[in-house]
């Protein structure tokens, strides 16, 4: 798959496929003694477009606590740069033909307008080293911090108003998954230069689906969304990056929801489809219907 690369990169950072065409999810029933609410997110939104959401503000008010991938206030992990990096022993270089080198470092070159002779990355760390400069280009504004992204900003706004905060992740974990530790040099190898060589390469087709993507969520034009994402939908990448965690999550989620009023925010991806969060809690008996 020649996109699988920048396909990844976005179903792991945006997420934005909403269940049944909804953002915003009461959650009900099942003995608890007051509703919950789910929020699908968007990685690239900021926490303001919230605001907009129909029963957000009294839900935000509401909840004694929230639950997102990962919490802020945690410890973050040491050496987390480090697992950007080839391991000691391995170069990056030894991991393609002269000719594939040469492929990788003119991606390289057209997104961060350097020609690099020698690369301390590993493939998959690079690969996220360049969608963040893509991320740049498309998303001035949001890394000029003049709001918060969404999921950062709505903890810092639930700390503010006293409530706990909580992550079901640890940020050690999610860049693990994000730097492809479960995957091997050669497999990262392997699909950084099946991006280097496709058309999805170029910096404006990565914008103009980011751009697409993003005002997809606003406006929930879903269909768009599915088009775009659905390509990994039944790939062992979705199974990695989605639906293996939400199955972790569950026993988490039900206890919370049981205990005090929970907002749970979590990626828009992971609301989806039978393996979905919607459905999950579903399953276990509780009640969701659409916020309006």
């Amino acid at each position: 798959m020649k996109a699988k690369t920048l396909l990844t990169f976005i179903t792991a950072m945006v997420l934005s496929l909403p269940a049944k065409a909804q953002l915003f999810w009461q959650i009900s029933g099942n003995d608890m003694p007051e509703p919950s609410f789910l929020l699908g997110s968007f990685h690239l939104e900021k926490d303001s477009f919230c605001d907009s959401i129909p029963g957000f503000k009294e839900a935000f008010q509401a909840v004694k606590q929230a639950y997102f991938e990962y919490s802020i206030f945690d410890t973050p992990a040491r050496g987390s740069n480090q697992i950007m990096m080839m391991p000691e022993g391995r170069t990056f270089e030894s991991l393609f033909t002269e000719d594939e080198l040469s492929d990788v470092l003119d991606l390289v070159a057209k997104i961060t307008g350097i020609r690099y002779g020698k690369v301390q990355f590993s493939p998959q760390g690079l690969s996220q080293f360049l969608n963040q400069e893509l991320l740049r280009k498309s998303f001035p504004d949001l890394f000029q911090f003049s709001e918060e992204a969404m999921d950062l900003g709505l903890q810092k706004r639930a700390k503010s108003l006293g409530k706990q905060v909580y992550g079901l992740e640890t940020l050690e974990f999610q860049l693990g998954l994000i730097y492809g530790q479960s995957r091997s040099l050669e497999e990262q190898a392997k699909n950084l230069l099946e991006w280097a060589r496709s058309p999805e390469s170029d910096p404006e087709v990565f914008k103009a689906k980011l751009m697409a993507l993003h005002q997809a969520y606003r406006s929930q034009d879903f269909q768009t969304i599915e088009k775009e994402i659905a390509a990994l939908s039944s790939t062992p990448t979705a199974r990695e990056f989605i639906f293996n965690r939400n199955e972790t999550w569950m026993p988490v989620l039900r206890d919370a929801v049981r205990t005090n009023p929970t907002l749970i925010v979590v990626g828009a991806g992971h609301l989806v489809g039978e393996d979905g969060l919607v459905s999950l809690l579903r399953e276990e008996g509780f009640t969701l219907s659409p916020m309006k």
